[in-house]
């Protein structure tokens, strides 16, 4: 997790079984909910992934200027 300009960007990765994301999500709901909520926010949601290869997921989601005025990152 990070903030990176005006933009808070996540990444996970695993090194499990993999998928083939371009299937439909129908089988990940929790992939598709991910989605959707970076969309909502204004966001976007990569997911790479090949079977026997694990997953990657990262969002990238712009932040409103008043929000990161009051960001306090250690």
């Amino acid at each position: 997790l990070q903030l990176r300009g005006k933009q808070l960007e996540l990444e996970v990765t695993d090194d499990g079984v993999g998928f083939d994301p371009a299937q439909d999500f129908d089988e990940h709901f929790g992939l598709e909910g991910i989605s959707k909520r970076a969309q909502i926010f204004g966001g976007q949601c990569q997911i790479t992934s090949a079977p026997g290869e694990g997953a990657r997921v990262r969002v990238e989601i712009p932040l409103a200027s008043e929000v990161l005025a009051n960001v306090r990152w250690p």
